[in-house]
């Protein structure tokens, strides 16, 4: 698995591992989690092992008796389900902030526009047999790639996901812009680099 970091919304530089962090889980605008230690490269903070870390989450049923990767909407809001995690701040709950919800960033930046509807590509294979299209057919890939973006008709800014700081630009920070919650960009060098002194 390789690293993934943020940029921080203050100093916007990359917050590396290492370098002491504060996360915050943004749900819909409203602040939903929060954790604070030393970026650990993966998302999450050494010191939490929840936050964004699999031991929040269950990747099947309670009792270990089948293991899976779920790849549906569905599959990952089995909040009524006993044996699988509810645990607002695990890596379950930020998966589906970050890139399923239809206000996160990563479904606006990745979602096209099918039958009226933003759907990323998973829901479009779900939708695309109703219209005609066989699953995985060349037909397929090709009407995927002539839909319109999402973003190209989202104006508004993506109100889930993951706001990151530094600890330090955190507590330097203006009361409006913590209040703001606004999500952070992804770092494009995941989070690599040598720890700076400023922000340890």
């Amino acid at each position: 698995m390789g690293n993934y970091g943020y940029i921080c919304n203050k100093c916007k530089l990359s917050v590396r591992g290492g370098e002491k962090a504060v996360l915050r889980h943004i749900r819909h605008g409203q602040l939903a989690g929060e954790t604070r230690g030393c970026y650990d490269g993966y998302g999450g903070v050494v010191e939490d092992k929840v936050f964004n870390g699999f031991e929040g989450d269950f990747w099947g049923p309670a009792d270990g008796s089948a293991v899976f990767a779920p790849d549906t909407l569905d599959d990952w809001q089995g909040a009524n389900d006993p044996g699988m995690s509810a645990h607002p701040n695990s890596h379950r709950q930020l998966w589906l902030s970050q890139y399923k919800l239809d206000d996160s960033k990563g479904f606006i930046e990745g979602a096209r526009v099918f039958g009226g509807k933003p759907l990323d590509w998973m829901g479009f294979r779900a939708a695309a047999p109703a219209a005609g299209i066989a699953d995985l057919s060349k037909k397929m890939y090709a009407t995927w790639e002539a839909l319109t973006p999402y973003s190209e008709s989202h104006t508004q800014p993506p109100l889930s996901g993951v706001e990151a700081w530094h600890a330090y630009c955190f507590e330097k920070a203006k009361p409006q812009a913590k209040e703001a919650h606004v999500i952070s960009e992804s770092d494009p060098d995941q989070s690599w680099g040598k720890p700076r002194k400023k922000y340890l």
